[in-house]
């Protein structure tokens, strides 16, 4: 990170950046959610992008028309978090209401639904495994590891945090081998 801080501060690497940046534009308004978006996620075939919302809902865009394909509404809770599996035939939903959804896409029928017992602040994080078939989530002080097409588990852990601190992890991600989170 001290060397990317470094680099960036040159004048030639902000010129680059600035370069880069003002070539961007938009392509699609993505309308519908009607509280604050709390995630997205992008399809690894570039198809659908799903974001996850406050106002308990998870929707799935067709990138290339802009279109939402799925709205799911079944959670009793902030949607905290949204995937796309490698194969990009489920979308995975997790909510402050304790469970995580398996949905077909692009049809949006459930397929399984996950509920960890003791979790009182629901699922809040989710992370693709990079074999596009297995998702860590987090429930309380522990990260769990499931296979996305029959929603089993793989492994739990706890996760280790300072004696004096809050339990306060707020994302996951895995290491581009798939070995660490």
């Amino acid at each position: 990170l001290q060397a990317f801080t470094q680099i960036t501060k040159t004048a030639q690497a902000e010129a680059v950046l600035r370069q880069g940046l003002s070539q961007w534009h938009g392509l699609h308004t993505l309308a519908g959610h009607t509280d604050t978006v709390t995630g997205f996620f992008f399809s690894h075939d570039g198809r659908y992008l799903a974001s996850s919302s406050t106002d308990d809902t998870a929707r799935v865009w067709d990138l290339a028309t802009g279109e939402r394909v799925l709205t799911i509404d079944a959670h009793a809770g902030d949607v905290s978090a949204v995937l796309i599996s490698g194969d990009s035939r489920r979308l995975i939903t997790s909510s402050r209401d304790g469970a995580t959804r398996i949905w077909r896409l692009p049809g949006g029928e459930l397929q399984h639904e996950i509920v960890i017992p003791g979790v009182a602040d629901g699922i809040r994080s989710l992370s693709l495994h990079p074999n596009g078939q297995w998702m860590a989530l987090r429930a309380g002080a522990q990260i769990w590891l499931y296979d996305i097409a029959t929603a089993q588990p793989l492994a739990h852990s706890p996760y280790m945090v300072a004696a004096d601190q809050p339990v306060a992890l707020r994302s996951l991600a895995f290491t581009a081998d798939g070995n660490q989170i």
